[in-house]
């Protein structure tokens, strides 16, 4: 898979995409993510992780040093985190 931001200095930052049997998994086949945009819990999005079988499990913040913008051509609008 390519992408035009393959070039970004943070792309060698990504991490594969996990499995049921990647041992970051907890315990029933559950891996924990962090959300943030319209997938937070009330937003409009939030139905797609739910729907998956997704539970909220905790609510955190990101430290002051991260930044929020809107990604270009999105509807609803959703976030980038730099």
């Amino acid at each position: 898979m390519t992408s035009k931001f393959s070039e970004s200095p943070l792309s060698g930052l990504h991490s594969p995409p996990a499995s049921a049997s990647d041992p970051r998994a907890v315990a029933g086949g559950q891996l924990p993510i962090a959300v943030v945009g319209a997938h937070l819990s009330g937003m409009p999005l939030n139905g797609e992780l739910t729907g998956a079988g997704g539970a909220l499990v905790k609510r955190c913040r990101t430290a002051p040093d991260y930044r929020l913008f809107v990604l270009p051509d999105t509807v609803p609008a959703k976030p980038g985190v730099v």
